[in-house]
């Protein structure tokens, strides 16, 4: 059965109250996106940005990345994205200065902070969130790293 069915029981053994059955069901899906998908060279999931550098995905490139790989492709069907810190020390999408665009998945801005921690650079890691109109959803994992100069990203 490619669409398992599972029953969860509940009871409430610490007041004897309500308790009750319902069913899950499970579905995998096929991924409905990712990023950097048209650059094979590219690791897939890895932005390396300069703190002060315009992003711009509308005009070209940015250092290492076309415009195509700072946005979702393959993303048949999907009516929104988002964009969640996965580790305490990635502050909001919004914070780091660049722009996530709900409706297409794309990274753009100008950062304005970077990923430095005091002796070291830090990856920022982000869940991805792309939803279709049923609910179903796919969620991609991104790292970024933010140089606070472009003579920092060469070394």
């Amino acid at each position: 059965n490619s669409n398992p069915t599972h029953t969860v029981n509940i009871t409430n053994a610490a007041t004897g109250g309500p308790a009750g059955t319902f069913d899950v069901n499970i579905v995998a899906n096929t991924p409905f996106f990712t990023y950097n998908s048209l650059n094979p060279s590219l690791i897939s999931n890895i932005f390396y940005f300069v703190q002060g550098q315009a992003v711009d995905v509308a005009n070209g490139s940015y250092p290492g990345f076309s415009a195509t790989a700072l946005k979702a492709s393959g993303g048949a069907g999907v009516v929104s994205y988002a964009a969640y810190p996965l580790t305490a020390s990635a502050p909001a999408f919004a914070s780091t200065g660049l722009t996530f665009d709900a409706a297409t998945g794309a990274i753009s801005g100008t950062p304005t902070t970077s990923t430095y921690n005091f002796t070291i650079y830090s990856f920022w890691d982000y869940a991805i969130v792309g939803r279709k109109a049923d609910g179903s959803f796919t969620t991609y994992k991104i790292r970024l790293k933010i140089y606070r100069t472009a003579a920092e990203w060469g070394s």
